[in-house]
């Protein structure tokens, strides 16, 4: 897709489809918030750009270890609803 967009020069998507938002939703089994989502964060925000994809926000759930851990985030559902919800194309 990289080089389809950047060497031939061809568009990865109609322009008759709009601009695109998207919204990276993720999980993580380390409890150290503040760094476990960052390489994730650059790659996703890379993957977008390629694709012509406003990075709109994100949404991430630490201390995800063992199944059944979502329920310790009992908003979790309520929360990715509205960040899909929110995402628009213009």
């Amino acid at each position: 897709m990289w080089s389809r967009k950047y060497i031939l020069k061809q568009a990865l998507v109609s322009p008759d489809k709009g601009k695109r938002s998207g919204y990276f939703i993720s999980t993580a089994g380390s409890k150290d918030y503040n760094k476990v989502f960052e390489g994730a964060i650059y790659v996703v925000k890379a993957i977008f750009s390629t694709l012509d994809i406003k990075y709109t926000d994100e949404l991430f759930f630490k201390d995800m270890e063992h199944k059944g851990d979502i329920l310790k985030h009992p908003d979790a559902l309520r929360m990715a609803f509205e960040a899909g919800s929110s995402v628009k194309v213009t």
